[in-house]
C-alpha cells in the first residue's frame, strides 16, 4: 500500500465528524467486534504534508497547539513560542482536519550543548532538534507518528530527546541511534537519539 505524501501549502482547517467516505466504508465492508460499520479511516484516507513554518494559517498553527496541548508531551506556552520560527513542519490531514503534526524546531545551540552535557554525549551544538510529534487521540493507531518523522529527517542531522518507549521504537526506524545516558526529565528518564550528526570539530 503506497502512502501518500507531497509539499504543499496549507489550507484552512475545517472539522469534519468523519473523513472516511460512505461508499468506502460500504464497499470495504469494516466491521467493529459487534458486527457494526465502522467509520476508522484507514491509511489512504490521511495526507502527509511537508511545511515551513511562514507557509501555514493561524487556523492552522492553532489546531496543531490544540494537538500539542492534548497529548501533554510539550509544555504549550513553548510551543506556542516555538512553532512559528520552526525550521520544519510536517502535518497529517483526515479530510480537511489536522490530526497530527511534528516539527524540527530553529537551531539552539546552547540547548543542544545542555543536552550533550546531561547526556555525556558530544555533538554538533549547531544539530536541529527533532522537538515532538502529536497525533489527535482519535487519530492515535494509525501509524502517523511513523509517517510525520519519515518527512521531519528530510532535515539531515537530527538529535531529538524522548521518554516514551513507543517513540524510541519509531526513532530507530527512522535510523536514529541512542546514545549517551538518561538523565530525569519532566516526565521521566529522558534519552538522546541521534541521527547521521555528527560530533564537535576538536579545538
Amino acid at each position: 500500500m503506497k502512502h501518500r505524501a507531497c509539499v504543499t501549502g496549507s489550507t484552512g482547517n475545517k472539522n469534519q465528524n468523519s473523513c472516511v467516505p460512505l461508499l468506502r466504508a460500504i464497499s470495504t465492508g469494516a466491521m467493529g467486534a459487534n458486527g457494526a460499520m465502522t467509520d476508522k479511516p484507514s491509511t489512504d484516507d490521511y495526507q502527509v504534508t511537508v511545511h515551513a513554518a511562514g507557509d501555514m494559517s493561524a487556523a492552522d498553527r492553532a489546531r496543531c497547539l490544540e494537538i500539542i496541548k492534548e497529548g501533554d508531551a510539550v509544555d504549550p506556552a513553548s510551543a506556542a513560542r516555538e512553532l512559528p520560527a520552526a525550521q520544519r513542519i510536517v502535518i497529517a490531514r483526515c479530510g480537511e482536519e489536522i490530526v497530527a503534526v511534528g516539527v524540527v524546531k530553529r537551531k539552539r545551540a546552547r540547548y543542544a550543548a545542555s543536552v550533550a552535557k546531561k547526556s555525556n554525549f558530544q555533538f554538533a551544538a549547531g544539530t536541529p532538534e527533532l522537538g515532538y510529534v502529536a497525533v489527535a487521540s482519535n487519530h492515535q493507531g494509525a501509524r502517523l507518528s511513523g509517517r510525520i518523522v519519515a518527512g521531519l529527517v528530510g532535515a539531515g542531522d537530527l538529535f531529538a530527546t524522548t521518554s516514551n518507549p513507543r517513540m524510541k521504537k519509531t526513532l530507530t526506524r527512522a535510523g536514529f541511534m541512542q546514545k549517551g545516558q538518561e538523565w530525569k526529565g519532566r516526565k521521566g528518564q529522558l534519552s538522546l537519539w541521534l541521527r547521521n550528526a555528527s560530533k564537535p570539530a576538536a579545538k
